[in-house]
């Protein structure tokens, strides 16, 4: 069952979950390695790419042939097989991938392990190899249901050369600073030894044999001991900085670290990883929730100050001491917004889905949503029929009575008052 929801939810788009399947610790680590990471795991890609034709293999023979053309060998590690990367850098116990694939089981169909006959393996041409890239939620078509303005699939193969690219530089860029702080470091100790040691020839050269002599010489080596020990200090301090500054980010970090600077198409690919599907809390979405329209990824407005955006490519910004929380489709709005953060809300989600709203929640936030739409002259109109004719008797009476009826409402009206 576990196994039937981790191929649905890779093959549908859904949102990863850890089930409670009996994986063994290998398998475990890669899945946590691509939800921390977003990068596919060579466990994954085994058992996308090549695990159906690795199963069809006969002999001993056929099994290195087939894995030679997906780029892989197979070999004996400890007491079973491990599948690994022909450059040897990556590798995996074979039974993780699959249980057929076990040394006893292996075995017990093609006899004995023989190794892999490297001539016969020259006239092999490989097809395909084992490459990190970004793991990414397939496309979802627009006739399947329950999905809310799902977004188009976005390539992900420019952003992760770039991201690649920089985490490179500053590879070498790191390899450059930490070679020059060791250097100074070294430099700094031989100069306080030298100084001691100068410190020493002036003592045994001016002052007599004697108590006096062994004192001063004493502190010369009380004061080296010091000198060492806070330039270790500092170069460890400085180390640590630099590994800090120049550390290789994630490719779900830097994504992350990419949307927050503005770029929308970081943030439109940390969204297709985790569309979200929850249909809970108060929120402003559009119209139909079957529309095949893409959601803009138009980031927050400047003018309202950003909380922060997380690696599912969700918006916090602040307005009035209450949260917007946008996912690229819903503007949820929190519990204790007043009308001039659900204004904003409107606006926002008019300014992406149109003049057509749904507003899900709570009676009384709906109730609110109608009145700061009316009471702000937003042409704004309401898929739910009973909020549409509350939109226009409130905009009625706006127009006869002025908007002082139109205020932030804090508990339901009357079902009179509401028809």
């Amino acid at each position: 069952m576990a196994t039937l929801c981790a191929k649905l939810e890779q093959q549908y788009g859904l949102a990863i979950d850890n089930h409670t399947t009996q994986q063994n610790h290998t398998a475990g680590r890669a899945r946590d390695m691509e939800a921390h990471a977003g990068v596919e795991s060579l466990i994954s890609w085994i058992k996308q790419n090549a695990l159906v034709q690795i199963k069809q293999a006969k002999s001993w023979a056929e099994l290195h042939s087939v894995l030679y053309e997906n780029g892989l060998s197979i070999k004996p590690r400890g007491n079973g097989l491990s599948i690994s990367t022909m450059d040897g850098t990556l590798g995996v116990k074979a039974s993780s991938v699959a249980r057929d694939l076990s040394k006893a089981k292996l075995e017990l169909i093609f006899g004995s392990f023989q190794a892999a006959n490297e001539q016969a393996l020259k006239a092999v041409k490989i097809k395909q190899r084992y490459d990190r890239s970004p793991l990414t939620n397939k496309t979802v078509t627009p006739d399947q249901p329950g999905r809310i303005n799902q977004p188009t699939h976005i390539n992900s193969a420019e952003l992760f050369s770039v991201y690649q690219a920089q985490m490179e530089e500053k590879t070498a860029h790191k390899k450059d600073v930490l070679h020059k702080a060791r250097t100074q470091h070294q430099t700094q100790i031989q100069q306080a030894k030298d100084n001691a040691a100068h410190k020493r020839r002036w003592i045994k050269t001016l002052i007599q044999p004697g108590i006096n002599k062994k004192l001063l010489l004493g502190l010369v080596s009380k004061s080296l001991l010091a000198d060492i020990k806070q330039i270790n200090a500092d170069y460890q301090q400085k180390r640590q900085r630099l590994f800090n500054q120049y550390g290789r980010q994630t490719w779900l970090d830097w994504l992350q670290t990419q949307a927050i600077r503005g770029n929308l198409k970081a943030l439109l690919l940390l969204r297709q990883r985790h569309a979200s599907h929850d249909p809970r809390g108060n929120y402003l979405v559009k119209a139909s929730c079957y529309s095949e329209d893409t959601p803009s990824a138009t980031p927050y407005d400047p003018r309202l100050a950003l909380a922060k955006i997380t690696k599912k490519g969700t918006l916090f910004y602040l307005h009035d001491n209450a949260v917007i929380k946008d996912d690229g489709n819903r503007f949820h709005v929190a519990a204790n917004a007043n009308q001039d953060v659900i204004t904003t809300a409107l606006i926002h989600a008019k300014q992406r889905h149109g003049d057509q709203l749904s507003v899900q929640g709570y009676e009384l936030f709906q109730e609110n949503v109608v009145r700061a739409s009316v009471k702000a002259g937003l042409n704004i109109s309401f898929e739910q029929a009973h909020l549409e004719r509350r939109r226009v008797l409130l905009s009625a009476e706006k127009a006869l009575f002025g908007d002082h009826n139109l205020k932030h409402s804090t508990q339901l009206p009357s079902r009179g008052m509401r028809r």
